[in-house]
This record gives C-alpha cells, structure tokens and sequence, in this order.
C-alpha cells in the first residue's frame, strides 16, 4: 500500500487520488514521503527474515544473513549512486538573504533549501509524484508581472506580521477592496480577527474587506486537525500497550530465606579433612525439606 500511495499521481485512480476523498487525506501533496514508511515495513520484513535464516539454518545462517546484506548493499549502491550527479544538474547562484520574506521562482525545485535559508519561498515547489498544476498567478519577484506578496484593489496595506501559519495586515481604503497575498489559496485559512470574507482570486489567497481601516489577522488550521492528533495519540498508546503484552515484566526470583539457609548448616558439621565442607547425607537433605 505504502508503494502505491509513493507512486502519486499516475493516473485518476491511483490510489493517493482515492485518499485524498478522505478528511484526513485532503492535504496530502508530496507522494515521494510515502517513501520513508515503505523503507520502515520493509527493513522490519527484512530483519525478521534475517532472524529466521539464523534460528533455523544453523552455523549457515548467519552467514547467509550477511551474505544477503552485502548483496543488498552493493546493489543499492550500484544502482543508487548515478542518481546522485541529478542533484547537480543544474547550475544556481545561492540568493542573498532577503530582508523581508517573499517568493523566488527558480527552474528547479531541489534549491529550496537554499532559497528557505535566504528568507523566501520557491514557487516552483512541485514536488516528484505530486503532478498538480502550478497557479500560473503566483509569480517570484524575479518574474514579470510581480505585484509584491500582498497588495489590495484599493487602498493601503502593511503587513505586521508573518508566520507560515498566521498572517497579519493593517489594512486602510475609502471604498470595499479586496486583499490578495502571493499563495496557494486553501479551505483551512481562515479570519481570526478583523471583519472580511475569506476568499479565493483566481487561486490566490484573498480577503473580501469592507470599507474603513481595521487589523486583519489569517491564520492557517486545517479543520480535523484535532481528530488527527487523536488518531496520532491512539497509535501510541497501542504501540506501549502492545510492547508491555509483548513484554510482560518478568516474574521475581524468589530468594532463599534465612530459615532455609540457617537449616542447610545445623547438622552439617565441617569437618576436619575441610573445615569449610558442608556434610552430606541425609541429615543435609532433611534439613532442606524443613526449610
């Protein structure tokens, strides 16, 4: 199931398609992750074979067990190792730090890193299995056509503060304008403060406003993110409870009472062949039984 959903977008019934019909799937981007839980389910079906080679093949198995990693080994580094000239395909001059955020368009999505660390955002940011097509609105101020990372029909706007999930403008105009911020418009943003109507300009995130001046306040939570935190603690809770009934605590030993000890040395006499001798007999085993 992991390899399916790690495919992406392949076709209108791929699986990932099918999840994102769910709550909890509508968010669901960047396929290539999937990847990481199909290495996890894999590297376990791995170990646990491993293990059953050395329980039941004797000497030879462990043996066998390296002999398959090796293989495994080298083969993901013969295969592998090529792709790695792709992350230097092409050629990008690290940006210089911006001193207010805003967004760059590059050729490429693997420099995101870099533009992230300059303080903007990349919007070419499409990542591989995730084949939706970009918002051709969303421009980089390096692209014609840029109009800055918010502006307003009418009127004037500052922003006072940004954050990946909560956005705020100080927002003035004569007559009711509408403001546009350079992203993605998504369901889950909402008007935390301020009077306005959430809304969406040809795929950008927007704001209906009235007229007047007034503090508008954005902020980003996705609507069953509380289910999906419960989801989260339930699978941890199951995953103690299965490891304590997997590992029932271990029962005590017991330990010999100071009746039982006392009773092995009365009638057992060293002797003076060996001082330090218990004496044997019945007299040694009766005492243990009274104990």
């Amino acid at each position: 199931m992991f390899f399916l959903l790690f495919m992406g977008d392949i076709g209108p019934h791929a699986l990932v398609t099918y999840v994102r019909e769910f709550p909890l799937g509508k968010n669901i981007g960047i396929c290539g992750r999937w990847v990481i839980p199909l290495v996890f389910c894999v590297g376990a079906l791995a170990a646990l074979g491993a293990q059953f080679v050395c329980d039941h093949w004797g000497r030879w198995g462990p043996r066998t067990a390296v002999l398959l990693l090796s293989i495994g080994l080298l083969d993901a580094w013969v295969v592998g190792s090529p792709n790695y000239r792709y992350l230097f395909h092409y050629h990008f001059e690290r940006p210089q730090r911006s001193a207010s955020f805003r967004q760059l368009w590059v050729e490429t999505p693997i420099y995101m890193t870099y533009i992230a660390q300059a303080n903007m955002g990349s919007v070419n940011c499409q990542g591989f299995g995730y084949n939706v097509p970009p918002n051709g609105m969303l421009l980089g101020y390096n692209q014609q056509g840029y109009r800055g990372e918010y502006f307003m029909s009418d009127g004037t706007v500052k922003q006072t503060e940004w954050s990946p999930n909560r956005l705020s403008f100080d927002v003035s105009a004569t007559a009711p304008p509408t403001l546009v911020i350079n992203q993605n418009f998504d369901i889950d943003w909402r008007l935390e403060s301020g009077n306005g109507t959430m809304t969406s300009e040809q795929g950008r995130l927007a704001v209906e406003l009235p007229a007047g001046h007034q503090q508008v306040t954005l902020f980003y939570e996705p609507e069953h993110i509380v289910l999906a935190l419960l989801v989260t603690l339930a699978g941890w809770v199951a995953f103690v409870l299965l490891w304590w009934w997997e590992h029932p605590p271990a029962a005590p030993v017991p330990l010999p009472s100071i009746l039982t000890i006392a009773s092995a040395y009365r009638g057992n006499e060293p002797t003076e062949a060996d001082p330090f001798r218990l004496g044997e007999g019945p007299a040694r085993t009766g005492a243990f039984h009274q104990g």
